[in-house]
């Protein structure tokens, strides 16, 4: 359980990263937009890791990650009237993420303590 928690904590770290770099810095947007775009990115890759991962390839995850994670910001940007990305800014988030995410699933599909399997 303590590696699962800990790979969670990561693609956390690295998804709220990927947001901040591409959303504030790129696209000047509030942080607390930010935040809410990156959390939904994280839960919805998480979503997608869990059902896509286990019977597709790497790739096809991480395409699934990339459109997810597109989505999550445009989905926070309809929600949210302060969170006004452009799609520069939401495409750098996307492939941040999804070119991490390509990495993070060989890690999970080499490491044997990561649950659900």
């Amino acid at each position: 359980m303590g590696k699962t928690v800990s790979a969670l904590f990561v693609k956390f770290i690295y998804t709220m990263g990927a947001a901040w770099i591409a959303l504030r810095y790129i696209d000047t947007n509030p942080g607390m937009s930010i935040f809410f775009s990156a959390a939904l990115a994280f839960v919805l890759n998480y979503v997608a890791d869990i059902i896509i991962l286990p019977s597709r390839s790497s790739l096809m995850t991480t395409a699934a990650d990339f459109i997810l994670t597109f989505a999550s910001a445009y989905i926070v940007s309809l929600l949210v009237p302060q969170f006004n990305p452009n799609l520069i800014g939401v495409l750098i988030f996307a492939l941040i993420v999804a070119a991490i995410e390509y990495f993070f699933h060989s890690y999970l599909m080499s490491e044997k303590e990561i649950e659900p399997k």
